[in-house]
């Protein structure tokens, strides 16, 4: 069924569904008959079919990664090996006959790679080091800057380096990462992470290079960084805080703005994913965590734009972070819920770090949005001062607005909040006493505001018995 199925004329390469490619449905009968009888033959053939280089094939292989290293972990290394030298590809040329010979060339580092894993899985030599990825390229982002002096100056500086010889398919390096979040639910192997160190290292320098005088760069490995940092999230979980934050947050944060705001947001959903599923293990210091990210946050261009102007957009890479950190997804799939937990504990242990970042930026609606859908995730008494301490900042950096808090919606969905917290906890009522005095100026400037809400909360404050009285 294989060598019927490897009609490459044949094959549509744009689709990886396994059930729609003869020769991904033959490498999983493949890999069924190897785990069934442990035969080298059909061990060959799986290392062979890591070599084809079509999505649905690797989705196969990919997808039984876990599965065949609870045989031998050395065989999710050999293919994981073999797919990232066959995703290393000498750039296209002009001449059928130079490009045949690429086309060759690209093969026979496949057939070697093959060979070499070969010998190891049977115990011939040490284990093959992790292959060396090409060179990412990326390019200065065009553009002008206006000088102090009042002219023009031209800021396009090209970059005149000749290309690489090699590109990578990021998007076969991809998949890849996307199913060795599998490795991670329980101990971590130690490949695994080395794994993973390995490739931070070429994905640092793809999005590079950084710095404070470095311009923004283009053509970043965008499809690559999603799966990418989507999987170091997850990983980072199982790690210890001070291995996550040594290998991989510290350099996270070393990104220019762009890049950081688009891994930071894959990075944190993987994160968030991993903290509230039920089979991982807990992580050390979320808090943590989220203030490094944070504090980068704040450090961004964006941020310093948000507190300095009263509107409730933002920039889409940056917003796109923002909406992770508060635990939300992409504004394309954001319904306004956050994706954790209804009344989720460990909101308490990053609600401060979250409201410091509100009150940094207190003309942005685009974050009291954002903040407001995730405390109407929980009515916990223990927020209280927090959504009391946005409100003060919202007041004082808008006063009496009735487009902010009335047309927007931001001042009865806070008193909502309120009345909804003090209803569903008696006790919560002390908390709101000890707060008292902020809130009730906070209230007065929302009732100037046109919030008939506020006066009713005001009344549940100063007579919390009053409802009972009147039954």
């Amino acid at each position: 069924m294989l060598t019927a199925s490897a009609q490459n004329d044949r094959e549509y390469r744009g689709n990886d569904q396994v059930e729609y490619n003869a020769t991904a449905c033959a490498a999983l009968g493949i890999i069924s008959l190897f785990l069934r009888d442990r035969d080298t033959t059909m061990r060959d053939m799986i290392l062979e079919l890591a070599g084809y280089e079509h999505p649905a094939v690797l989705e196969a292989l990919a997808q039984n990664l876990l599965r065949l290293g609870e045989v031998t972990d050395r065989i999710p290394r050999s293919i994981i090996r073999i797919v990232m030298v066959s995703a290393v590809h000498l750039r296209r040329v002009l001449g059928l006959e130079r490009q045949k010979e690429n086309d060759r060339l690209h093969r026979d580092a496949i057939d070697a790679e093959i060979a070499i894993e070969r010998r190891w899985l049977d115990g011939e030599g040490a284990e093959p080091s992790w292959p060396e990825l090409a060179s990412w390229r990326t390019t200065p982002r065009r553009g002008i800057r206006l000088g102090n002096d009042g002219h023009i100056e031209d800021d396009d500086d090209d970059d005149d380096d000749e290309l690489p010889s090699h590109y990578v398919d990021e998007h076969a390096i991809a998949k890849l990462a996307h199913h060795l979040i599998r490795f991670t639910i329980n101990d971590v192997p130690v490949w695994v992470k080395d794994l993973a160190v390995h490739l931070m290292t070429w994905t640092d320098a793809a999005n590079g290079p950084h710095g404070e005088d470095v311009r923004e760069r283009d053509h970043r490995p965008d499809t690559w960084n999603i799966a990418f940092f989507n999987f170091i999230g997850v990983l980072s979980v199982a790690l210890s805080h001070s291995e996550a934050v040594d290998l991989f947050v510290n350099r996270i944060v070393s990104f220019n703005d762009e890049a950081v705001h688009d891994v930071m947001a894959s990075f944190l959903r993987g994160y968030d994913s991993a903290t509230v599923a039920t089979d991982t293990r807990e992580p050390e210091n979320p808090a943590n965590v989220r203030e490094l990210l944070a504090d980068r946050i704040k450090r961004a261009w964006n941020y310093r734009r948000l507190g300095r102007e009263k509107g409730f957009t933002s920039e889409t890479h940056a917003g796109d972070a923002l909406n992770a950190m508060f635990y939300q997804p992409s504004r394309w799939a954001n319904t306004g819920r956050p994706t954790i937990p209804v009344n989720w504990p460990g909101l308490q242990a990053t609600i401060a770090t979250l409201t410091d970042l509100v009150v940094g930026a207190p003309t942005s609606g685009y974050l009291a949005s954002l903040f407001l859908n995730l405390v109407e995730s929980s009515h916990d008494k223990a927020l209280i001062p927090f959504v009391v301490q946005a409100m003060t900042a919202w007041c004082a950096a808008y006063g009496v607005d009735r487009n902010f808090w009335a047309e927007k919606n931001i001042g009865s969905r806070v008193c909502a909040w309120l009345d909804h917290t003090v209803a569903d906890d008696a006790t919560s009522h002390a908390v709101l006493v000890d707060r008292a005095d902020e809130l009730f100026k906070s209230l007065d400037v929302l009732v100037q505001s046109g919030v008939a809400q506020a006066r009713i909360v005001e009344e549940k404050i100063t007579n919390p018995d009053g409802d009972r009285k009147a039954g």
